[in-house]
């Protein structure tokens, strides 16, 4: 039993994969987040600017390990390649704890795109050169989109957003053409018909989309 709280931070929004993973695991290890009298920890969402906010406060809290950073492979794995600088030492300022769940992305559009596959939207973008915009909500997102430019010599234009939630809300309308998502937040909208998946990243089909190529 902890003599005090742990403080939980969590990189990205809160409406993103890792929060809810985090409420899950925190319960399943008896340290919830709730009105729950064993609760044992403070969470506390920080997220924005591809998790430096977060990531900048745990590396200059005490490092007592009462102040614990949730993250994904944003923060300690693609910004270091994305970035000349970062406001935190990945490797120093942190010690690894444990790895939570592993997670593929998937390509998508709006319902009403043209493209029906990547090869379709590869051939449209290589007609017209920075038409087709991409959103991107944390590093894995956008390196998705640059390593498609890269391989189909296209050249689109690149939409950051703050989170996943608010980037698909804007494929879903038409405002951007298209960008990569985690699975819990895209599936249940392409099941829904409000957007259109294209691949998944990885080498295996997945079961829930099983007639989506990798």
């Amino acid at each position: 039993m902890l003599d005090r709280k742990c403080a939980v931070f969590l990189s990205h929004p809160s409406d993103q994969i890792h929060c809810g993973f985090s409420r899950w695991k925190c319960h399943r290890s008896s340290c919830s987040f709730g009105s729950q009298s064993n609760d044992q920890a403070n969470r506390s969402t920080r997220g924005g600017a591809n998790g430096f906010i977060a990531c900048e406060l745990v590396a200059k809290a005490p490092a007592d390990g009462y102040t614990v950073l949730l993250t994904t492979g944003t923060t300690h794995s693609a910004n270091p390649s994305l970035f000349k600088s970062l406001p935190y030492d990945p490797v120093n300022d942190f010690a690894p704890v444990t790895s939570l769940h592993f997670n593929v992305f998937i390509f998508v559009a709006g319902s009403n795109f043209p493209a029906n596959s990547v090869q379709e939207f590869a051939k449209m973008a290589k007609a017209n050169p920075q038409k087709y915009t991409f959103a991107s909500a944390n590093a894995p997102s956008r390196i998705g989109g640059e390593m498609f430019q890269v391989m189909s010599g296209t050249k689109l234009v690149h939409i950051p957003y703050k989170g996943a939630p608010q980037a698909l809300t804007d494929i879903m309308g038409g405002q951007v053409s298209l960008g990569w998502s985690d699975l819990s937040t895209a599936v249940p909208l392409v099941k829904a018909g409000k957007l259109k998946a294209l691949a998944v990243t990885g080498q295996d089909r997945l079961e829930i989309l099983s007639g989506l190529p990798p």
